[in-house]
């Protein structure tokens, strides 16, 4: 897949994220070291967010809203069986423990093949708000399960 394919989908999610009240972009650049182009971004109450487009696996993309939740190494198995819950009630979403570190990640992970055909314009801007609110939702499910 061309650089140039994921240059122009990073570069229309950029614009959507621009559309949509309440974002503000903070970088957009490729990660050598992962060989992804990362889009970070904050979302209604400043909260952070990510999108990571794969130049390895080009229609595979991330929404990822990471760190929403600390966990502490008291309460680390009770988060496992909750972040299992919370994955198998949240539309969309997966939410697990990063292993190296005592945080939670939510993703969204999906195929975008309009990438593959070189314009990267599959996604609306109302599909990109519904993807980061289920990301927002999952993460509040989850926190409230950890109450």
């Amino acid at each position: 897949m061309s650089d140039k394919n994921i240059q122009n989908a990073a570069d229309h999610y950029a614009e959507l994220l621009r559309s949509i009240n309440g974002v503000a972009l903070k970088k957009a650049e490729k990660d050598e070291r992962s060989n992804t182009y990362d889009i970070i971004f904050s979302y209604k109450d400043d909260i952070t967010m990510a999108i990571f487009l794969d130049y390895d696996d080009a229609p595979f993309v991330r929404f990822v809203l990471p760190n929403f939740f600390d966990i502490t190494e008291g309460v680390r198995r009770r988060a496992y069986e909750r972040a299992c819950e919370t994955s198998r009630v949240a539309k969309c979403v997966k939410v697990f423990l990063n292993q190296d570190e005592d945080d939670s990640i939510a993703t969204v992970e999906f195929l975008d093949g309009s990438i593959e055909e070189g314009d990267g314009r599959g996604m609306t801007g109302t599909q990109l708000e519904r993807y980061l609110d289920m990301l927002l939702s999952a993460a509040s499910t989850f926190s409230s399960k950890m109450s």
